[in-house]
């Protein structure tokens, strides 16, 4: 079987397809296993041909992937064996009564979902193994489309999708899972390297924090910084990582206090033998970005792009940040057509400005020679003529010799009026505690720091009166807008440093993704108290956004649709059948509903 591209004619588009080369007589023929989609530019050709030299590879090893599945549900209510009606049968219709009704679509698709990531054998091919993997399978198929408390899940498994379980069985998986939670990660992994044709272009890295209804601290469940506002209740630290789309590639859990910046290392010794150094550029935030965690990752052979904390720079560094003489007209990643500043709002998820190929490691990392003396784009300087207007988005680039890698600094107008309006929010309740006078008692001093970081003490003699510091305001006036990257990528400068800003963008899909698994699966809080049930149930809601995540993807490039995990959930719940008893007979008929055109396109995704 090969992957093959075909032409329309009277169209520009391409369908591609999985052939099956076979002889008939003796003579070749071409068998159309698989349509994949049709395709109209080059990038979504090759997402496409990745996709089928992926299926490919798991169809010819049945045992890591059944798309079809089963083609009809299995309960104990119907026959062993299920046969479609024979032409010509006749029933007296007063004789039939409605028996039940059968929620189909989670089993069919995301039950497909489960065994094409390759998880149907975790616990083994033993009968007690198999029972725990569809328990496992019943589990993360309920946490997307109805999460809720375990007991509820075995309630909805049995009632709605006849799929044997209870509480108990789920704890005891549970228990067993634990000690399967590396080997669920990097089953994981390997499909979404697959999906990458073999190599990771870009890895994504973010941390967030899960609270529980507790308060009882140990080992594990921590008091800590929480990123949901859950100032007393004990929590753990997630760190995930994602490809350049949103694919799952790791995660791993720290104890509650343990800070963002020191998970990064150890998180990244956990996976770093499962991807090329060499092959990947490693984005985060700036609360990760540390003199350590560069170094370290730089030694590691990782190329990185780092959010930059500017203002602890040197001031000599800092000036040189701020003289915007020598920033250049650039364009702005989350608003590439310019809409932001006519008051339009671009959805950052439309068209595929900023997203990775697995080829643009290499594009990044060689430098452009040609690119610096064609562009003229150095003449503007940020300067103004009277045909041209301001520009909104502007660039500048920075080598740092001593760390060897390149400030990347980028000044938006939109970023600025955001800043201005978030400092002059603070600056008025710092005169709101004032109420008019020029100082206040330190004892009325509200101990609010983003409101009191425009507060001093009146000298340095005294600090029982504070005033509204002026140099300070001044001082922050001048870094609006700016925002700064870091990265050790050779050969970066400001022709080119649009797409090292178009790659941090990409940052999005952690911080969608955290929301997919706080809000759309309920990850938190957590209710179990044991770390191995906590843990347990951390991997069940990892592989659900797995599930959902490559579901969306194939939708994605096959059907050209974007689904949330509420559309998916909706419309598989929507995927029923009746079954009728013919009570003269005791014959049991199976009538499926009728499909919507959006779950048409979800089992055609799936072929």
């Amino acid at each position: 079987m090969y992957v093959r591209t075909k032409s329309t004619p009277n169209s520009p588009k391409k369908a591609v397809q999985i052939i099956e080369s076979r002889r008939v007589d003796g003579k070749p023929r071409q068998k159309i296993v698989r349509h994949l989609g049709t395709a109209a530019t080059d990038e979504q050709i090759a997402e496409l041909t990745r996709l089928g030299e992926a299926i490919i590879r798991e169809m010819e090893n049945p045992g890591q992937l059944n798309l079809e599945g089963k083609s009809y549900t299995e309960h104990p209510h119907l026959s062993d064996v299920e046969a479609p009606v024979p032409e010509g049968t006749q029933v007296d219709v007063s004789k039939l009564r409605d028996r039940e009704h059968i929620v189909e679509g989670p089993k069919e698709i995301l039950g497909a979902m489960y065994r094409f990531l390759g998880l149907d054998f975790i616990f083994g091919n033993s009968d007690k193994g198999r029972g725990k993997t569809n328990m496992l399978e019943g589990c993360a198929i309920g946490r997307v489309v109805a999460p809720a408390s375990k007991s509820a899940t075995a309630r909805f498994l049995k009632e709605k999708m006849h799929i044997s379980a209870s509480e108990d069985r789920i704890y005891r998986m549970m228990d067993n899972l634990a000690d399967k939670e590396k080997l669920v990660k990097e089953i994981i992994a390997d499909k979404t390297r697959r999906m990458s044709g073999g190599r990771i272009a870009l890895m994504l890295y973010d941390v967030t924090t899960l609270y529980f209804e507790s308060f009882r601290e140990d080992d594990l469940r921590q008091t800590g910084f929480s990123k949901d506002n859950k100032v007393k209740e004990t929590q753990v630290v997630l760190a995930l990582a994602t490809d350049g789309e949103g694919l799952p590639l790791w995660y791993e859990l720290f104890p509650g206090k343990t800070a963002e910046s020191k998970t990064l290392l150890a998180a990244l010794d956990s996976f770093a033998a499962l991807f090329k150094p060499d092959q990947t550029i490693l984005v985060a935030d700036r609360g990760l970005s540390n003199r350590i965690n560069i170094a370290e990752i730089a030694s590691r052979g990782f190329y990185y792009i780092f959010g930059a904390k500017l203002k602890g720079m040197k001031r000599s560094v800092r000036e040189e940040i701020l003289d915007r003489s020598d920033y250049i007209p650039g364009i702005d990643p989350a608003d590439p057509e310019g809409t932001r500043n006519n008051g339009e709002h671009r959805d950052r998820r439309g068209g595929n400005e900023g997203n990775t190929t697995s080829a643009e490691v290499e594009d990044l990392s060689e430098r452009d020679s040609s690119a610096a003396g064609e562009s003229d784009g150095g003449a503007s300087k940020g300067s103004e003529t009277e045909d041209a207007p301001a520009p909104t988005f502007m660039i500048k680039t920075m080598e740092r010799q001593q760390e060897g890698d390149t400030l990347v600094l980028s000044w938006s107008a939109a970023r600025a009026r955001k800043d201005c309006r978030e400092r002059e929010k603070q600056v008025e309740r710092a005169e709101a505690q004032l109420g008019g006078k020029e100082s206040i008692p330190s004892d009325r001093l509200v101990k609010n720091s983003a409101t009191r970081r425009y507060m001093k003490a009146r000298d340095r003699k005294s600090r029982g009166e504070y005033v509204l510091d002026t140099d300070k305001i001044e001082q922050e006036r001048r870094w609006d807008g700016i925002h700064g990257l870091v990265t050790n990528l050779p050969g970066i400068n400001a022709d080119t440093a649009h797409r090292v800003l178009g790659r941090y963008h990409e940052l999005w899909h952690i911080e969608e993704s955290f929301r997919v698994q706080k809000h759309s699966l309920q990850i938190r809080p957590i209710y179990h108290w044991t770390e191995k049930r906590i843990r347990s149930h951390v991997s069940i809601c990892y592989i659900a956004f797995a599930m959902y995540r490559f579901l969306q993807h194939q939708v994605r490039i096959q059907q050209n649709e974007n689904l949330s995990v509420e559309q998916i959930r909706k419309t598989l719940l929507d995927v029923q059948s009746a079954v009728i008893e013919d009570t003269a007979t005791g014959k049991k008929y199976r009538f499926p509903g009728t499909l919507s055109p959006e779950a048409k396109r979800i089992y055609k995704a799936l072929g």
